[in-house]
This record gives C-alpha cells, structure tokens and sequence, in this order.
C-alpha cells in the first residue's frame, strides 16, 4: 500500500503538482539535499505560474 502511495505521488509531481514538489522539497531539506530541494522550488514555482 504504501509503495503505491509513494507512486502516485511521484506520478503527481511529474505532471507538475507544486504542492507534491513543495513537499518533496522539504523532505530532500530534512536530508540535508538542499540544492536538490532549491531546484525542485524552481520548478514548483515555475509549475503555479503556469496555472
């Protein structure tokens, strides 16, 4: 079940849900993969404005 769940939202974040990057983002913060955390904002933000 929740190898599924990880799934979907995996699946989110690449059609481009900013609130599933934002939140992966603070994750990769928590391990201390900030730059990956930064790039991901990037697109998350990119992704809202394109709403």
């Amino acid at each position: 079940m929740a190898r599924r769940a990880i799934q979907v939202f995996l699946r989110s974040e690449e059609l481009g849900d900013g609130y599933a990057m934002e939140y992966r983002a603070q994750i990769l913060d928590g391990w201390g993969r900030r730059e990956e955390a930064g790039a991901l904002r990037a697109r998350a933000a990119a992704a809202e404005r394109m709403l």
